[in-house]
């Protein structure tokens, strides 16, 4: 009676094992998650920091036809327009280096030439952090940054500094404060620094 309860187990028992197998084969061909990809591409899809940015100073070329328009060096602007040759106002804010010269190229090529290259020298751009720090000047904004990473890059604060009240004004009069004693310990608290932002740590006095 045993031994035929054993036979009738068998065959469940196999299918059990080979669902098991499959699902373990199954589970191998698969990568770990790791969250995102970072899009780093300059046409719309890259992050805030590529984005053209009031006070930065665009340098642009024409080159292809007999005569093209002059080269042309603006700082961008408050309100974000730069005037060209002919074409007049286009609006840079909010767009790439790339996309801004996409816009430019068929702008001409509607009225004016058949075809024209657009050159946008990569422009150069900088942060600013001043009050109680080290090395309190402007400095080259080379890559995504934090407000504990610029503090540390203008050589950290002074034995005097306010750590749990630094000033951050943007470029476009936005003020906020950050606690960075406490984003050190909580990347959710320490913003990203901007080209063009103004750093102020002010001295404490307790």
């Amino acid at each position: 009676m045993m031994h035929s309860r054993m036979n009738w187990l068998h065959p469940f028992a196999r299918l059990g094992l080979a669902i098991v197998l499959a699902t373990v084969l199954t589970g191998c061909g698969r990568g770990t998650y790791s969250g995102p990809t970072a899009n780093t591409g300059e046409a719309g899809v890259g992050p805030a920091s590529e984005r053209l940015r009031v006070g930065d100073l665009l340098k642009i070329t024409f080159s292809g036809p007999t005569q093209p328009p002059p080269d042309h060096n603006e700082r961008i602007p408050d309100d974000g327009f730069i005037s060209l040759p002919l074409i007049g106002k286009v609006q840079t804010m909010g767009q790439t280096r790339v996309e801004l010269q996409e816009a430019i190229r068929k702008r001409y090529e509607e009225g004016y030439y058949r075809t024209i290259t657009v050159t946008i020298a990569p422009a150069e751009r900088f942060f600013y952090v001043y009050g109680e720090v080290n090395k309190p000047d402007r400095h080259p904004y080379l890559g995504v940054l934090t407000v504990t990473d610029a503090i540390a890059a203008a050589g950290d604060f002074t034995e005097f500094a306010n750590k749990k009240k630094v000033q951050v004004t943007r470029t476009d009069k936005t003020v906020i404060y950050v606690d960075c004693v406490k984003a050190l310990r909580n990347p959710a608290l320490n913003p990203e620094v901007f080209p063009g932002d103004q750093i102020f740590v002010k001295r404490s006095w307790f």
